[in-house]
């Protein structure tokens, strides 16, 4: 029997930090293991908007951009200068769009969420060590020692497909509650909360798999 070969979809997705980029790879690993019709191809570089698309020559009009970017706290400039970025980057290159995704307060809520839901707020990055030991069964001493290229690299191989599901889930129960509790701001053509948990990153993911047929298009 010959196996039929694959159609392959691209993603152009430029990352704050190299967390995200070993995240992405896993998703892209376990997505072209499944029985699809289609793998992906994460085009993934830790890079600002502008410098991405300027970098990419080859067959940028065909495909969207994406940016991921952490909120931190509404004094940070560098959320809205992403922002800024992203649509600065859609007027430099005739591209189909530059689509901008977020965590609040950072990139370890997301990876929280594949394991439980979280919604307790917290003040400092720190504070979410706790749960990545817990959640992942680690005994990480600080969290620089997390941001080990190694150490997030045997975080992510304990996630599958149904914990990818379990965060998209997780995500929009965290959503759906700050829609009742929090009025939501809006910086440009972005729509966020300043409050903490937020985040909009599980729209991006579930995208993904709608795209390669995982999920059904509703």
């Amino acid at each position: 029997m010959i196996n039929k070969r694959k159609s392959n979809l691209s993603f152009n997705i430029s990352v704050e930090g190299q967390d995200e980029k070993i995240y992405l790879m896993r998703v892209q690993e376990i997505i072209n293991n499944l029985p699809l019709k289609y793998t992906v191809n994460f085009n993934i570089k830790k890079d600002n908007p502008t410098s991405f698309v300027k970098s990419n020559v080859i067959g940028y009009e065909k495909y969207p951009f994406y940016h991921i970017k952490d909120f931190e706290s509404s004094e940070n400039s560098e959320f809205y200068f992403s922002i800024d970025e992203c649509i600065k980057a859609k007027q430099l290159r005739d591209i189909l769009g530059y689509k901008f995704y977020y965590t609040n307060i950072c990139f370890e809520l997301w990876i929280i969420l594949h394991k439980k839901l979280f919604t307790s707020r917290i003040t400092n990055t720190k504070d979410y060590l706790k749960q990545i030991n817990q959640c992942y069964n680690m005994k990480i001493k600080s969290f620089k020692d997390l941001k080990q290229e190694s150490v997030y690299k045997k975080i992510v191989a304990q996630i599958d497909i149904n914990d990818i599901l379990t965060a998209i889930k997780n995500a929009k129960h965290i959503t759906n509650n700050n829609k009742i509790n929090y009025n939501i701001s809006r910086y440009k053509n972005v729509e966020y909360y300043k409050e903490n948990p937020s985040l909009n990153l599980h729209e991006f993911i579930e995208f993904i798999l709608k795209e390669v047929g995982y999920l059904k298009i509703k």
